[in-house]
């Protein structure tokens, strides 16, 4: 029997492990070896089925914090109790967790919780990868909050898990009211989905990416210069939709929230990477690709709210709305087409480095 306290370290060593076994290929195959197209999805789908064995069988615990709240939901809805009821504009979450107290366990609750976060993923990364969907399945399960997002603010994982859905519908496979379906389901789940859901129907005027990149670098500026200068409008805003914007961005923060609060200089750090890498593949190597743009758009938008509102409290929940689409914008033109020499060399690299990173982070 596992420990609780023991779960992340499992979790982690398992991905360290299966992250050098393909860096170790990549690197002595390079580019033969990426573009393989030979290669079978069965592991992906063997690992993400272990996956959701291992963590949605969790036991409730307090350490992984929202399950004890989500738990303790399930067990009055079970009762006929149905006076806590999450927020009014969240009804798939409520319905669901309604539904399922009607006809089956906690345990079994919480393992098609796991499913519903984890199986978006494994379609999105075949769909927009084929061949490579276990290597890009690598890159998120090796991201920095994907394990946490799994176990804790569960409601926001399952969210942003159905707009990568949503993106992979709509930009690969052009099926743009079937990703719409789902990522309004994902908004269902969680309202701070509306974020990136609308960023992504956007997306489809953005044609160039100079303009972005300034803009994310005032906002740093900004930011740092400028404190909570634009929380007060986003507040506002916000709370015509969902009060809890307004809490989170007015409130006094609390450093118990999240490790550390005001101007997270090493996280916008952390943010970077991707930027960084649209930027030498777009502006130095010229490689244009639709799909690409329209992604690093949705990402970069959605990372300059969280930076505007970087002081707020649960500043980690707005960083997400961005940061869930972070293994996609690097692995996006890593493994579509080959554009630059030892490009197996270069995936190895980047993936192995986030994944470092990932462990480095979780040991601060």
């Amino acid at each position: 029997m596992i420990r609780p306290e023991s779960y992340y370290t499992v979790y982690i060593s398992l991905v360290v492990i299966l992250v050098i076994i393909e860096s170790l290929k990549l690197s002595m195959k390079s580019n033969s070896y990426l573009f393989s197209k030979h290669k079978s999805i069965t592991f992906s789908v063997l690992l993400t089925v272990t996956l959701c064995l291992f963590i949605g069988l969790r036991p409730i615990d307090i350490t992984f914090v929202d399950t004890v709240t989500y738990a303790r939901l399930f067990e009055q809805y079970a009762a006929g109790d149905y006076s806590t009821v999450y927020h009014t504009n969240e009804l798939a979450f409520n319905f669901f967790t309604y539904f399922c107290a009607q006809i089956m366990s906690v345990s079994s609750y919480f393992l098609l919780l796991e499913i519903l976060y984890l199986l978006p993923v494994l379609i999105s990364c075949y769909k927009f990868f084929k061949s490579n969907s276990y290597l890009a399945l690598l890159f998120f399960l090796s991201s920095f909050t994907f394990y946490a997002y799994g176990v804790n603010t569960i409601r926001q994982g399952i969210s942003t898990s159905l707009i990568l859905l949503m993106a992979s519908l709509i930009l690969v496979e052009e099926k743009v009211y079937k990703g719409i379906f789902w990522g309004g389901l994902g908004v269902l789940f969680h309202a701070s989905a509306i974020l990136p859901f609308f960023l992504l129907l956007l997306s489809k005027w953005c044609n160039t990416f100079k303009p972005y990149l300034i803009m994310w670098i005032v906002a740093i500026i900004i930011s740092a210069l400028f404190g909570n200068t634009f929380t007060g409008t986003f507040s506002f805003i916000g709370s015509s939709y969902d009060d809890r914007f307004a809490d989170y961005l007015l409130n006094e923060a609390d450093p118990s929230l999240f490790s550390k609060t005001g101007f997270r200089l090493d996280f916008i750090i952390y943010s970077s990477p991707p930027v960084l890498l649209a930027y030498y593949f777009i502006v130095i190597k010229k490689y244009h690709d639709k799909i690409y743009l329209r992604l690093v758009f949705t990402y970069m938008l959605a990372n300059i709210f969280w930076i505007l509102i970087i002081r707020a409290n649960f500043s980690d929940r707005f960083a997400h709305l961005s940061w869930f689409i972070y293994p996609l914008i690097l692995a996006y033109p890593l493994m579509r087409a080959p554009v630059v020499r030892n490009q197996g060399k270069l995936t190895a690299a980047i993936l192995s480095i986030q994944c470092f990173v990932t462990v480095i982070l979780s040991l601060i």
